[in-house]
């Protein structure tokens, strides 16, 4: 064989390992970076147990999700899994498509007093400036289409307290499914189906 080919099936060899390494090690990354950034993320304490990333099949699977309340004495949000599958050639074309997320045993935990929720603080990090620039027009540039399919949650639970008012209120067993979502442009279409935990569904377009 001649030396070109021996060096040419040895460097692709060498790539294909290297690949196959940083497939492997984006899991383990991707979790410690979110834990050990959390503050500077959502201002909120994450853990996860679990987080499962495969960048060829674009497969995201998170288990054992918490995150905390604002002064981290209670949890505001947990999650027993999440499991999403995306398909990563439309991307080039502008278009997302995700064909699976699934959430199993979403709860949340919702505190007011007067104006203020328990939440304030992430809505607010996400918020931005909102005051108006105003910009050089540009090109117009193809628009996005996102389509989003087979949405479900599981078992979910949904608590809120009015601490002004010592109220109560609260939701177990919630199952949702959503067929499918799909935006393009000035285009929506949405289906959902809600089953209640004592019996009975409503469906709607």
């Amino acid at each position: 064989m001649k030396k070109w080919i021996k060096i040419t099936l040895i460097a692709a060899a060498v790539l294909a390992a290297l690949i196959v390494i940083a497939a492997i090690a984006v899991s383990p990354v991707a979790k410690n970076y979110i834990e050990k950034h959390d503050r500077e993320l959502i201002g909120r304490s994450i853990r996860m147990e679990r987080l499962r990333m495969n960048i060829f099949t674009g497969r995201l699977r998170i288990e054992g999700l918490r995150i905390g309340g604002s002064e981290d004495s209670t949890t505001f949000f947990r999650l027993d899994s999440f499991e999403m599958r995306m398909r990563l050639w439309p991307l080039l074309g502008n278009r997302v498509l995700v064909k699976k997320i699934s959430f199993a045993g979403p709860d949340v935990k919702i505190y007011q007093r007067g104006n203020a929720f328990s939440f304030d603080d992430i809505t607010a990090r996400f918020a931005g400036d909102t005051t108006a620039v105003a910009a050089t027009p540009e090109k117009t540039s193809k628009p996005w289409e996102i389509g989003i399919y087979d949405i479900s949650i599981r078992n979910g639970r949904v608590f809120y307290k009015d601490l002004a008012l010592d109220a109560e209120w609260g939701m177990n067993d919630l199952n949702l499914h959503i067929p499918g979502v799909y935006f393009s442009g000035e285009k929506t279409d949405v289906g959902a189906v809600l089953n209640f935990a004592e019996g009975g569904s409503l469906s709607t377009d």
